[in-house]
């Protein structure tokens, strides 16, 4: 649930909404809105961030935090920042990281919820934050907007973004080559892709790899669609109800993409991993305990987390330097939901040959 679903119903602004939920003093919204904002945030189950929350518990909460410095956390591609997987867990670690230096995490959101650069401004002029973490990419527009307001903030995310920014990442565009690569090994040649396309480096290390390996690329292999079981479910049911899908296997650009593919799989009567292979990117919790369990490769969210909260940590204390990018490893996880297939033509060395899981 976001703010914007709370601000539409309650027939509002998002900066209202804003102001009300995390205990904003505001001449613009009567008792009576206050009243319905919060009725309707209860309704729709929308959970503001912990810190936030503590500010409209009363004087005895804010001076806990006052004299503390503070930063916000901006989730980019998600539309629910509680409940991503991927996400949330990097954000956890981050504020675990900053709460050893003595800084709390006054506010989060999704940028998913704002439709404007002006929309953007106002919300993060609400508060007077030390910093930021952003995690995931942002209509390159909010950037600017971001940096305009806050004086240290670091990215942190599968893709790589503008060199001007601090960033902490996993290079998605190698993790992609290697789960490629690593069901080209196990003998696939029909290798689909199911996530997004657009200045998407997981779709590009795709790409790259089957021209590397000199398989055909093939559109009606590429199922473009959003990162969400809910959408992989849906574009692989409908691809199936056309009677389009020919791959042995399936990368996706997530694991909660993969969750849903292999519901769609398995609801339309095929077999995992007996009929098509499928492997992901992530190793969220749940991958391990999935039926079968999915073959990914692992991110280090925690790490990424730390990593992100100790630069930013320093940025504070020491000032904004060089612009300092972070890059840390990946590892392929070799679970049950990925079968070697017959290789007739493939000679013995280059069948048995293990992936590349180099950076």
């Amino acid at each position: 649930m976001t703010l914007k679903e709370v601000a539409e119903k309650a027939g509002v602004s998002i900066s209202t909404v804003s102001r009300v939920i995390n205990g904003k003093s505001t001449k613009t919204a009567s008792p009576e809105v206050q009243e319905r904002i919060f009725r309707i945030a209860a309704e729709l189950g929308y959970r503001p961030n912990r810190a936030a929350q503590a500010l409209k518990l009363g004087d005895e909460a804010v001076e806990v935090l006052k004299g503390r410095r503070s930063i916000g956390c901006i989730f980019g591609r998600v539309m629910s920042s509680v409940d991503d997987p991927f996400f949330s867990r990097i954000a956890k670690a981050v504020e675990k990281e900053i709460s050893k230096h003595g800084c709390v995490m006054k506010y989060s959101f999704s940028a998913s919820e704002i439709e404007s650069e002006e929309d953007l401004k106002k919300l993060l002029d609400e508060f007077r934050l030390d910093g930021a973490v952003i995690l995931g990419r942002l209509n390159k527009n909010f950037y600017r907007v971001i940096r305009d307001s806050y004086p240290h903030v670091v990215y942190s995310g599968l893709n790589s973004i503008s060199p001007d920014f601090d960033q902490v990442i996993c290079d998605g565009y190698s993790a992609a080559l290697t789960a490629v690569h690593y069901l080209y090994t196990i003998g696939h040649r029909g290798i689909g892709y199911v996530g997004e396309k657009t200045n998407e480096d997981r779709f590009k290390g795709y790409f790259d790899a089957l021209s590397e390996l000199e398989l055909e690329y093939e559109k009606d292999m590429v199922i473009q669609t959003r990162l969400s079981s809910a959408s992989g479910y849906s574009a692989v049911s409908r691809l199936l109800a056309e009677g389009r899908l020919n791959a042995s296997a399936l990368f996706c650009a997530n694991d909660t993409t993969a969750i849903g593919v292999i519901k769609a799989l398995k609801d339309n009567g095929l077999r995992v991993p007996e009929d098509v292979s499928v492997i992901g990117i992530d190793d969220i919790d749940i991958s391990q305990y999935m039926s079968p369990p999915l073959t990914t490769v692992r991110i280090p969210l925690d790490e990424m987390g730390r990593a992100a909260g100790r630069l930013l940590m320093d940025r504070l204390d020491n000032g904004s330097g060089l612009p300092m990018k972070i890059e840390l490893p990946y590892t392929l996880v070799r679970r049950e939901s990925c079968r070697e297939i017959s290789t007739v033509d493939l000679p013995m060395a280059e069948k048995n040959e293990e992936a590349d899981t180099r950076l």
